[in-house]
């Protein structure tokens, strides 16, 4: 168990190290530090994920629930700053997932 926790922390501080994590850690922080751009934020990512909880229960999702995210979506593509986030999140989120799918059984050992 020790082995897979130090390979873990080793792991942790080589995607500390990577381009993707600093260019998002440093937007997160920036975003933190404007009230407004928070705010927008926090609205979208909670009306994203009540959209998505609704879409994994099979509820069906009003045209009014899809005209506000809509709106918001726009509202934060059309901030600079919250959209240099998304695609920055996006980029981390990426490399996240690259490591997931490395770890799935049967892959081959490298």
């Amino acid at each position: 168990m020790k082995e897979i926790l130090d390979k873990a922390n080793e792991l942790g501080l080589m995607l500390r190290s990577t381009e993707a994590f600093r260019e998002f850690n440093n937007i997160k922080e920036t975003i933190d530090g404007d009230d407004a751009a928070s705010g927008a934020l926090a609205e979208y990512n909670a009306a994203a994920e009540a959209i998505q909880q609704k879409q994994q229960s099979g509820i069906e999702i009003e045209s009014y629930e899809q005209e506000q995210f809509r709106e918001l979506t726009q509202k934060v593509i059309a901030n600079p700053m919250l959209k240099d986030y998304l695609i920055k999140r996006d980029k981390y989120m990426g490399l996240l997932m690259m490591i997931h799918e490395a770890m799935e059984p049967g892959r081959d050992e490298e």
